[in-house]
């Protein structure tokens, strides 16, 4: 039997389908493939890292403060200074008070006022003003009393206190080996009879004495039967001082002594009468 030979068209017909199918089964496939859905991002892969910073980059500095206009300068919170006397002042001396601004600017003014309190609670009051850093001073004539003078500097008809200060005075001290016997003593005493019991007045005066020459003194008193009794005062300036005597109770002449650092500097005597 004789064995034909297939023919060439068959062949390429075949061939022809066979590529066909294939390429229509490659393309049902893409048609019908579901896609396969991205899985979900997590919130750390999706966050952006921070870049650090350059070590080489700038500092962030603070804003620069501003600056007053050419020519003006910034007021400075007020930095009071005040002055009074430093060792104690002699009696009747007038005093100098004074205060200032050490950051005052050239113009600046505050009003002042000024409240000095006396020994005895009495106030003084006196009014001015600072300008600039220059000093403002008072004057205080009122240094009759000995002991200690407060002095408050603040704003005028107001409780608001600036600063304060304190000054003192007191009796000057003579000098030592003063001859007091030479100063120009006169006593008082009575001239006619007292009658027995009453109360004597028996006073010094230096009559030539200066405004705030002071002398503490010793008066002693001896009675008829030489009985003692004594006090002690002090006299300033040309002023009387008096010290009471009530120890009366003898007639007869009774004699008065005044004394200063154990110097006899005067006497007097009184007569006390029962009639």
């Amino acid at each position: 039997m004789r064995r034909q030979r297939p023919s060439c068209h068959r062949v390429l017909a075949l061939s022809v389908f066979v590529l066909t199918a294939v390429a229509l089964a490659a393309c049902g496939g893409e048609e019908e493939a579901t896609p396969t859905a991205a899985p979900a991002a997590s919130p750390t892969a999706m966050a952006t890292p921070t870049p650090e910073p350059s070590p080489t980059a700038a500092p962030t500095l603070p804003p620069s403060p501003t600056l007053p206009p050419s020519g003006e300068t910034p007021a400075l919170m007020p930095s009071w200074q005040t002055a009074a006397p430093r060792a104690p002042a002699p009696i009747g001396q007038v005093v100098e008070l004074g205060i200032r601004n050490k950051n005052g600017a050239p113009g600046e003014t505050y009003a002042i006022g000024v409240q000095v309190n006396l020994p005895d609670g009495s106030p003084v009051n006196m009014e001015g003003e600072v300008v600039g850093d220059g000093w403002a001073y008072f004057s205080l004539a009122e240094t009759s009393l000995p002991g200690t003078y407060t002095v408050y500097f603040g704003l005028p008809q107001s409780d608001l206190i600036y600063a304060q200060d304190f000054f003192k005075v007191q009796e000057p001290e003579p000098p030592p080996g003063t001859d007091f016997t030479t100063l120009t003593w006169q006593t008082s005493a009575p001239r006619v009879a007292v009658g027995i019991g009453e109360v004597v007045e028996l006073g010094l005066r230096n009559k030539f004495g200066e405004p705030g020459e002071c002398y503490d003194f010793l008066m002693e008193v001896y009675d008829p039967m030489d009985g003692y009794s004594s006090g002690e005062a002090t006299v300033c300036a040309d002023e009387w001082a008096y010290l009471p005597y009530e120890d009366t109770f003898l007639s007869g002449t009774y004699y008065v002594f005044f004394w200063i650092e154990d110097q006899l500097i005067a006497q007097d005597s009184f007569e006390v009468s029962e009639y």
